[in-house]
């Protein structure tokens, strides 16, 4: 009949320890780990939007200067964080030009003369395509595993520290 008990030894467990560790692991994951990777993340869609845009250039042929324009920055709201990578408004107004090769120029299908070309075909609208948006489809998953992993590790590395690094 013995054999079938189950019995659990809790006396070497310390319940206000266990709290101190898991209260101390919150604040450096919000504090300190969860910025830095983040700062990952950001560096990440910002390499792959400078890959998409070696391609570019300006009307005149000369290479486009907006991969060195390019900023991330890491916002929070309550618990929630945001990584912003991209342009920022200072420089879109300082360069205009961000803007116009992504999207065209301001007012230019209100200026069009009609739907049909000179031979009467029909003139199809091609949509504007951020290439900082086709970087974070293409970088999503990517990205989502770099976070989900290190975020793993480091609580991980943590647990095992007792909450102190």
């Amino acid at each position: 009949m013995s054999d079938d008990l189950f019995t659990l030894d809790l006396s070497g467990m310390d319940l206000k320890d266990l709290i101190q560790v898991v209260n101390e692991m919150d604040s450096k994951l919000n504090s300190k780990i969860i910025p830095e990777i983040l700062e990952e993340v950001g560096d990440e869609l910002i390499d792959e939007e400078r890959r998409m845009l070696q391609g570019r250039s300006n009307k005149d042929g000369s290479p486009t200067k907006l991969s060195g324009l390019l900023t991330k920055q890491i916002t929070k709201t309550g618990k929630l964080y945001k990584v912003k990578a991209g342009y920022d408004t200072a420089t879109i107004k300082a360069h205009p030009e961000s803007v116009i090769i992504e999207f065209g120029r301001p007012g230019k299908k209100s200026r069009k003369k009609g739907d049909k070309d000179k031979l009467g075909r029909k003139i199809g609208a091609v949509q504007a395509y951020s290439h900082i948006r086709a970087a974070l489809i293409s970088k999503k998953k990517a990205i989502t595993e770099l976070a989900e992993n290190r975020f793993r590790d480091e609580i991980e590395e943590l647990w095992e520290k007792g909450g102190k690094k």
